[in-house]
């Protein structure tokens, strides 16, 4: 696997904020471990404010489905997290899901990852209140 690019992808929004989130989501480089939380989040977009480690887009503790998270990247929907692997990417392990902080009961989004310019997974549309998704690329 050689760059990754996580991608929440805005689905619907009527008056209000969509937040999403990566969490507990780690990269797997040569038999290490490395928590996205961990990483140079600068060069990471959010449609709103800036990509939080360890916390909600909003700065509050990352929950999705009334489960907190201790790890993980907040960000606003129409995001893009870009991860240079150099070529030594193995895998990727994500939950992905709609912070609890979203707005309104209609936040919808759609995590997708890509690597090496194409389409590695789609989680599909998460909504608020939903259990997370498990992400797993290798």
């Amino acid at each position: 696997m050689g760059d990754i690019h996580v991608r929440p992808v805005h689905i619907a929004r009527i008056a209000g904020f969509v937040f999403a989130f990566i969490g507990m989501s780690h990269l797997a480089l040569a038999a290490e471990r490395i928590p996205l939380s961990s990483l140079d989040l600068n060069l990471a977009t959010s449609g709103w404010s800036k990509a939080k480690s360890n916390a909600s887009i909003m700065g509050k503790p990352i929950r999705i489905a009334g489960k907190e998270y201790a790890t993980g990247v907040g960000t606003h929907a129409e995001s893009e997290l870009d991860i240079d692997l150099g070529g030594c990417g193995e895998r990727l392990e994500a939950m992905v899901g709609v912070d609890d902080g979203a707005a309104n009961a209609i936040s919808a989004v759609e995590f997708v990852v890509m690597g090496d310019e194409k389409e590695l997974w789609q989680s599909g549309v998460c909504k608020l209140n939903e259990p997370a998704r498990k992400c797993d690329v290798s």
